[in-house]
């Protein structure tokens, strides 16, 4: 997307692909002279892969990155965000977790975070990601289950500590839930004056 000469001179910065994938299959393919699995793994986009190189016990995911033990360069994955975007249902991102977990990983480079390196890390890493997204997704449809509004399973959702603590730098609990609810039961809570409430 830079301004070099070919933008002077017309020519196309984009070059089409020549090779696809298929929508929700892994495929194999042999690149450079190694195995690479092509792994669905929509995350916050929904046509996103995770490369695995079985020889090189490596994992190139988009996003799968989560926490490791010493508490460094931790962040909770959007759900929603602010600015506004398609939902990201926490359930996909628990299968592609799963799937990526059911491959043996010994470094993690993820596009969205730091390397992850050694197999307890690259686990550690990807538990928590997967950790937080379902059970954000649990207490939702939990809260949802007893009653409650989007409003009231805001205030009332709990994760644990280890799992929370210092780690919405990115995206936030609260409005995670907000977004689950949303998906699941739409815009309108439980009181019939957020139909057509009073103009501001």
């Amino acid at each position: 997307l830079g301004f070099g000469a070919d933008k002077l001179t017309a020519e196309k910065g984009f070059v089409p692909p020549t090779v696809t994938f298929k929508d929700g299959e892994i495929e194999t393919h042999q690149i450079a002279g190694l195995t690479v699995e092509v792994l669905p793994s929509p995350t916050d986009v929904l046509d996103s892969v995770a490369y695995y190189i079985p020889a090189k016990k490596l994992l190139v995911p988009n996003a799968l990155n989560g926490a490791i033990d010493d508490g460094a360069n931790n962040s909770m994955f959007n759900i929603y965000t602010l600015r506004g975007d398609i939902y990201r249902d926490p359930m996909r991102l628990v299968a592609a977790a799963d799937l990526a977990l059911s491959r043996d990983i010994e470094v993690m480079v993820d596009i969205h975070g730091p390397a992850r390196v050694g197999k307890e890390n690259v686990r550690a890493a990807i538990e928590w990601f997967r950790d937080i997204m379902q059970l954000i997704y649990d207490q939702t449809y939990r809260g949802i289950g007893m009653g409650k509004d989007a409003q009231e399973i805001a205030e009332w959702i709990y994760l644990p500590e280890h799992l929370r603590a210092g780690n919405e730098t990115y995206g936030q609990v609260e409005s995670a839930a907000r977004q689950v609810y949303n998906a699941r039961i739409g815009w309108m809570g439980w009181d019939p004056y957020d139909i057509n409430p009073l103009p501001k």
